[in-house]
């Protein structure tokens, strides 16, 4: 295979875009975490013991590490490569903008400390915080693991349809790839390296002249192929993809 290397401005990020998904997770998946969540909601809300609670916080963690392992399963984000990484998942969220999770790091201390130190419980008030705070966490995740969402489309603001610039950003997260498709016109793609611009490796390239420059018509560019960016340029990309929904 010839691979064709190209640069495109980067200012085709700028260009008006969505989100969009091309899978849709199975419904029972989903509601695992709430399943195991109202569990813990029932062994609480009872109050009847401290083992009540203890067991209450243990499948509170277990909802929490349910969702967890959803989001990771859809998305891989352990094996994605980015600037400034942290080691920790909940970190690694929170970096990414899709959690706070103070909250969620004192119910795994708790947890901890009941499981290898036979702790007592925390009071039931601040099991029922616990409780709620999870309850926000899948709620605020929910759209992200039901649409899992792995296509950014950036598409030029213009009332000219037939030359409009467009392209697709599709992030493939069980391989580290950000595959790129789409057609820019002239103004927008360059055969070298110019500052404020990013690599593409093209499997696909191919330059239709049949629009021309006639009559205010440009030739497009059209590619299919890799988006070589930075670690750091990664990041912003992601974090964009996750924060639209």
């Amino acid at each position: 295979m010839i691979i064709e290397n190209k640069w495109i401005s980067k200012d085709v990020l700028t260009f008006d875009y969505k989100v969009e998904s091309t899978q849709v997770t199975n419904i029972d998946r989903l509601n695992r975490a709430y399943e195991i969540w109202e569990h813990s909601r029932g062994l609480i809300e009872s109050n009847q013991t401290d083992f009540h609670l203890s067991d209450g916080i243990a499948n509170l963690k277990r909802s929490l590490n349910q969702r967890l392992q959803l989001i990771e399963d859809l998305y891989h984000l352990k094996s994605i490569k980015l600037e400034d990484k942290p080691k920790g998942y909940l970190e690694l969220l929170e970096f990414l903008g899709v959690v706070r999770p103070f909250l969620m790091k004192q119910l795994l201390a708790i947890r901890n400390d009941i499981e290898h130190r036979d702790a007592q419980p925390p009071s039931f008030e601040k099991c029922l915080e616990l409780l709620d705070a999870i309850w926000y966490f899948l709620k605020s995740t929910d759209y992200l693991v039901r649409y899992p969402v792995d296509t950014i489309v950036y598409e030029e603001n213009t009332i000219i349809i037939e030359n409009m610039s467009w392209v697709k950003l599709r992030f493939k997260f069980d391989s580290d790839i950000l595959h790129i498709n789409g057609r820019l016109t002239s103004d927008f793609v360059y055969d070298s390296p110019l500052e404020n611009t990013f690599q593409m490796e093209c499997e696909m390239y191919w330059l239709d002249e049949t629009c021309g420059d006639v009559g205010g018509n440009k030739a497009l560019h059209r590619f299919d192929g890799e988006m070589k960016i930075s670690g750091s340029e990664k990041n912003i990309l992601i974090k964009k993809l996750l924060n639209t929904i």
